[in-house]
């Protein structure tokens, strides 16, 4: 029997055990208890589990996993919020802070116990039970940047079960996953230090450039920042000028400092440099065998603008994607080998629009001959190369039309 208060007419009697009912400020309110919600316009009942896929945490709410969980003090879709991408391999970060990948395993970049070399469908990475909010990868290796700071890796060339993984000690900043993975940490007052260590534990970090930066950005065999005056400063391999030295002579830290323009992004690929100035312009300079630099030569050492009101870049090896200001579309360019960055035809020189996709795009990731894109309703689609199982759809196809991601 419902608790009668004198301010009101009547007892305030829920209508299900799983509605609690009270007297506030003369009239009576009712509230679900946790896990259970409303969707018949009847406040005084709470008859639909909010716990479930189909309804989780909301009227009529599906998970693209297929996974409601517990989320502090609410249910809601364990669905993924982040996606990286090696040469071959994919993976997600989902709303639980767990990781999941995907793919070739024969460096165990999956960081699953299994230690198979190949997984083509959605697998969990063995990692600390800690919640990890950031992941990167980049051709055999995978890194989780936990809640914390804590930057946890895969270490390249083991694939033993169970997976061997670094953790750095530091609280990091920042990080980029190139052939050194590269770090921004309290420890070094935000100097950028990078390491290329095989064995597991901590490894020791090499400093790269000067305090105080503010981005990094590892690639094949070079390293850029963004210093804290907002000017790129890139160091190691040129000889396609992809750190920015016309000379084309390998660049010694801290670096060769391009002062043209003021970055607010960054990101680099296996030979190539991109930038993100203040005012979206997109600016990209290094190798052009595949076109991903956007100019007419093969050696491009020289920032070149090739888009213009760009909300986000994303770098790929050898191919690239940016989402434009104001407009629900992905844009490639690049190497088109396996239908990466277009359903037909050769290499793209420029920017454009790859295909329409349905929905709010969330995340890009780009691998050595796929691309994948995470959309708002949790799904993830990709395309191109699918020979490791990178598509992560179950199949071990090269695909140029776009596929799910299957959680099974």
């Amino acid at each position: 029997m419902g608790r009668r208060h004198w301010l009101c007419a009547s007892a305030c009697t829920p209508g299900d055990e799983n509605t609690n009912g009270d007297c506030v400020g003369g009239s009576c309110q009712y509230s679900c208890k946790l896990g259970f919600g409303s969707c018949d316009g009847d406040d005084t009942t709470c008859e639909v589990d909010f716990s479930a896929d189909g309804d989780c945490g909301a009227c009529g709410k599906s998970c693209a996993t297929a996974e409601c969980t517990s989320l502090g003090d609410e249910y809601a879709c364990n669905d993924p919020i982040d996606i990286a991408a090696g040469t071959d391999h994919t993976c997600a970060l989902r709303a639980d802070g767990s990781v999941w990948c995907w793919g070739v395993n024969t460096f165990g970049q999956l960081g699953t116990a299994s230690g198979v070399q190949m997984e083509p469908f959605p697998g969990k990475m063995d990692l600390p039970a800690i919640r990890f909010t950031r992941i990167e990868a980049f051709s055999g290796r995978t890194c989780a940047l936990s809640e914390e700071g804590e930057l946890h890796c895969t270490v390249q060339g083991n694939n033993q079960s169970p997976p061997v993984h670094q953790d750095l000690g530091q609280v990091v900043h920042d990080f980029s996953v190139g052939s050194q993975i590269c770090v921004l940490s309290d420890d070094n007052g935000n100097t950028p230090g990078c390491f290329t260590s095989s064995s597991a534990g901590s490894p020791s970090l090499s400093s790269v450039g000067a305090a105080g930066a503010k981005r990094v950005a590892s690639g094949g065999g070079h390293v850029c920042v963004i210093r804290s005056n907002d000017h790129v400063q890139c160091h190691g391999s040129n000889d396609f000028g992809q750190a920015g030295d016309a000379s084309l002579n390998a660049v010694s830290a801290p670096g060769f400092e391009i002062t043209s323009f003021e970055a607010a992004g960054l990101g680099a690929g296996a030979q190539h440099t991109c930038a993100l100035d203040k005012a979206g312009a997109l600016r990209c300079w290094g190798s052009n065998m595949d076109r991903q630099s956007g100019g007419f030569s093969s050696v491009q050492p020289d920032p070149v603008v090739i888009a213009t009101n760009v909300a986000r870049y994303i770098a790929g090896p050898r191919h690239n994607a940016l989402l434009p200001s104001g407009a629900a579309e992905l844009w490639a360019w690049g190497d088109n080998a396996t239908f990466q960055v277009a359903e037909t035809g050769t290499d793209r020189q420029t920017p454009a629009e790859y295909r329409s996709i349905a929905g709010t795009i969330l995340d890009v990731a780009n691998g050595g001959g796929h691309t994948c894109v995470l959309l708002e309703t949790g799904v993830i689609t990709c395309w191109g190369t699918g020979t490791s199982g990178q598509l992560g759809n179950g199949s071990l196809s090269t695909s140029a039309a776009a596929v799910d991601v299957e959680w099974n």
